[in-house]
């Protein structure tokens, strides 16, 4: 076992290419990797898990004459663990508060064994994938002032890729989309996905707002790529995703929905279910997206 065995590319046009991060049955990480005339810009950074994915990206797809730089959307742990590999690290600032608790490598591992397999149902874990992990992640932790802060609306120029920041929070406090005009790709992060958890009737309505701004920036045309998600997706997709949610906060077409196969638990947690807290999980779908929910706020 070596480093690269974690990754796969695709080239998806000239100057971008994905890099497919995964541990396991139950992970898939997309970085988009873009070629800049005076940068290579990465779309997130991976779990970090182990070390090897700047040297991946040298190797197959960029070389080294370039600095490469990291593009943020969120600092959750699959999105921010391999951050300090590279030589610049972008970031909206509201992901802050946060960070400590995302770039923490007590729940990156707990993760990491939800990744390789491991369910609250059946042990299943690939034992040689995380002994490996244990001798290769990246230790260095991401901080505060290594950061280079991008806020709502900004324009980052790497020369021949211009990314502007559309603030989008409605999976993390600080979620950002980047949207690639020249190309007409939206980068969207875990803010636009196909599978997600309702926040609750207040946040939800808070965030179709959000989604509701997002779809009046893009053109009908627009290129959506996200993290978790293989493919190239439409603005139907983002539709989808505001009726998901607006179904749920008006509380309407929920008759059909069918109790979750399984739910989305890591193992480990900021913060946990009391005892007398219920949680039964339904899902509610719009043709392929999903949102959980739990009955009992209903």
């Amino acid at each position: 076992m070596n480093e690269f065995d974690f990754y796969t590319r695709e080239k998806l046009q000239d100057n971008l290419w994905v890099v497919t991060e995964s541990y396991g049955v139950n992970s898939t990480f997309r970085i988009y990797v873009l070629l800049g005339g005076e940068k290579t810009v990465v779309i997130d950074s991976g779990l970090g898990a182990q070390s090897g994915l700047r040297r991946y990206i040298e190797t197959y797809i960029s070389g080294t004459e370039k600095p490469m730089v990291t593009v943020l959307t969120h600092t959750h742990p699959d999105h921010v663990g391999g951050a300090p590999l590279f030589d610049e690290v972008y970031v909206n600032p509201k992901e802050f508060p946060d960070l400590a608790w995302n770039r923490n490598h007590y729940r990156r591992f707990g993760d990491l064994e939800w990744f390789c397999g491991h369910s609250r149902w059946v042990d299943d874990t690939d034992h040689d994938v995380m002994n490996f992990c244990y001798l290769h992640f990246v230790r260095e932790l991401l901080q505060e002032e290594d950061c280079i802060q991008v806020n709502d609306g900004d324009v980052l120029d790497f020369g021949g890729v211009k990314l502007e920041a559309i603030f989008c929070p409605t999976h993390s406090i600080g979620s950002t989309i980047y949207y690639w005009r020249s190309e007409n790709i939206a980068f969207v992060g875990d803010a636009i996905q196909h599978w997600n958890g309702f926040p609750g009737h207040e946040k939800g309505k808070e965030y179709l707002g959000w989604i509701e701004r997002f779809l009046s920036m893009m053109p009908e045309d627009v290129k959506i790529l996200n993290p978790h998600d293989v493919g190239v997706f439409g603005i139907d997709f983002v539709r989808n995703v505001r009726q998901c949610m607006e179904d749920l906060v008006e509380k309407k077409n929920l008759e059909k929905d069918s109790r979750a196969g399984y739910n989305n638990h890591f193992h480990v947690k900021q913060k946990r279910l009391g005892p007398t807290m219920p949680y039964f999980q339904l899902d509610h779908y719009v043709e392929d997206v999903r949102l959980g929910y739990n009955l009992f706020d209903f």
